[in-house]
């Protein structure tokens, strides 16, 4: 017998009516996000419409599509356009209207300033509801591509060349100009001013680039500079403790001046060339960064550069947190961060930071370098003194550093079994010897205290500090993950720094939106947001 399937009827199919209540549910995001909107000051954005003119859409038709499009990864304003007439969610957004994706384009691009205090306003609707309660925070950033071709660059070396070819072209075309003057025919299709003037802009074009160039390769001196100093500085500090130089040649000064390689970008000048995340390529590329509350996963802060580095970051990523959540308690930040200004400027804004202080897991040889001066714990002071002394000589100060930044704890073997070393009597053990080198509290000097990198990385292996830190991976990592791979917000739609900052907001704005749906259930109205009730 025959086995039987059980078959769709497309043309019935066809005269379904489908009521829009039922096929969207009252937790639907969408509906979720038209509620949020409704309670929203947007006088700020109606302030900038005229008079005259035909009536245009109401800022909340748009500010929803913009909403649930990029929240839910559609960020073509034809796309948007097109899903007004084929997506359910959008058509109930558009309120059954189907607004021209250049109505859609040009709100986007018009309206950033205005959306950006829209992102302050959710996070203080959901500060009141206390959905968000600010406490730590992580702080971390993605690459993400600009709208712009790394093909349509040009790098410092070549400036010259071309122009010198542009130069020589345009030699011969006003000669061609002259003769056109005095009655000798032209070659077939060629309009000389025309040719005259595209070179010419040409010309401009790359000056504008070569100054540009210039200003980058100055601001990279300046801070390579001060990374040179720095370095110079903790070097000298430990031969100083050492009584001698340390091996190997010390660091060269950076380089002033362009490199030959240095890129500027003809489609957007404003975004660099940097290294791919993921593979060894270079694109065209903005610097993002966010920072992740750590109770509900909701961005509290962020900002977006033209810098691969992300030491300057921190101060702009903080800035757009508002004053009324108030101060974070701890930040944590993985090693691109770390710097003795950064810790300051944490410092300064009463917020504990937790910064890695580099990559040094898998040094090294731990048990060998200080096994000898753990086994005398329990031994006399003259003996702990005597072993301490001999540690100190023969070990360098930038091992124990490494040891005590890259280790959380210590398998000796000198007895035939592994035996834990707690990260505590490393401490001491360390106490132990910087007494022994400066017998009384009156001979110690701030001069011998320990390196700023040394002391965060000793905050950094208390119990408080590894926990702290070690929620980065669940905190800020994931929300980046899920904006770049689950969203698929991997390439800016507009150009320029200012715009696409505006277009990073928007982005994160829209996460927080999927993020309190979450929270809420999609009860925007519930107790949970409105004590009072809708």
């Amino acid at each position: 017998m025959a086995r039987k399937f059980i078959m769709a009827d497309y043309d019935a199919t066809l005269d379904i009516t489908i009521r829009l209540g039922d096929a969207i549910p009252k937790n639907h995001l969408a509906r979720f996000i038209v509620d949020v909107i409704d309670r929203l000051d947007l006088s700020a954005v109606y302030a900038r419409y005229g008079s005259r003119g035909a009536p245009p859409y109401a800022p909340e038709i748009r500010l929803a599509l913009l909403f649930y499009g990029y929240a839910t990864g559609i960020f073509s304003s034809r796309k948007i356009e097109q899903a007004t007439y084929q997506a359910l969610p959008f058509l109930f957004l558009a309120g059954n209207l189907h607004p021209d994706h250049d109505t859609i384009a040009n709100f986007r691009k018009n309206f950033l300033p205005e959306i950006e205090e829209l992102f302050v306003q959710i996070l203080l609707r959901a500060y009141a509801a206390g959905v968000l309660k600010l406490g730590n925070i992580s702080i971390d950033g993605p690459k993400i591509h600009a709208n712009a071709s790394k093909s349509h660059a040009i790098s410092y070396d070549r400036l010259p060349k071309i122009e010198a070819q542009l130069h020589q072209e345009i030699e011969p075309l006003i000669a061609l100009s002259t003769q056109a003057e005095k009655g000798i025919p032209l070659p077939e299709g060629l309009v000389i001013n025309e040719e005259i003037v595209r070179r010419q802009e040409r010309l401009e074009n790359l000056s504008e680039a070569k100054v540009v160039i210039e200003k980058r390769a100055q601001e990279r001196f300046e801070i390579e500079q001060a990374d040179y100093q720095t370095v110079l500085k903790e070097r000298d500090e430990k031969e100083r403790i050492l009584g001698r130089k340390l091996p190997g040649r010390k660091p060269l000064p950076p380089q002033e001046g362009p490199r030959d390689k240095d890129q500027s970008n003809f489609t957007d000048p404003e975004s660099r060339i940097m290294k791919n995340s993921n593979n060894n390529g270079f694109e065209q590329h903005y610097k993002a960064q966010i920072a992740v509350d750590y109770n509900g996963l909701l961005i509290v802060g962020y900002s977006l550069s033209n810098h691969p580095n992300d030491q300057g970051e921190i101060e702009s990523t903080l800035n757009p947190i508002p004053a009324q959540l108030g101060t974070p308690v701890a930040a944590s930040l993985d090693n691109g961060y770390f710097s003795e200004s950064n810790l300051k400027l944490l410092e300064s804004r009463g917020i504990s930071p937790y910064i890695a202080t580099g990559r040094l897991p898998h040094l090294l040889n731990l048990p060998e370098v200080i096994a000898s001066n753990m086994e005398q714990q329990n031994t006399k002071q003259t003996e702990v003194q005597s072993n301490a002394d001999s540690f100190v000589e023969e070990t360098p100060l930038l091992e124990i550093e490494a040891i005590y930044i890259g280790n959380s704890s210590i398998k000796t073997s000198n007895r035939g079994q592994a035996e834990e070393v707690s990260f505590t009597e490393i401490q001491d053990k360390l106490s132990d010897i910087d007494s022994t080198k400066n017998q009384t509290s009156e001979d110690y000097s701030s001069d011998n205290e320990p390196s700023v990198k040394f002391k965060m990385a000793s905050k950094l292996k208390t119990e408080i500090g590894q926990a702290i830190y070690r929620l980065r991976k669940c905190t800020v990592e994931p929300v980046i993950g899920i904006i770049k791979e689950t969203i698929g917000f991997r390439q800016f739609s507009l150009r320029g720094l200012q715009a696409t900052t505006g277009e990073w907001n928007l982005t994160c704005l829209a996460f927080n939106l999927k993020r309190l749906h979450k929270l809420t259930e999609g009860e925007w109205c519930s107790s949970l947001i409105t004590p009072t009730g809708c």
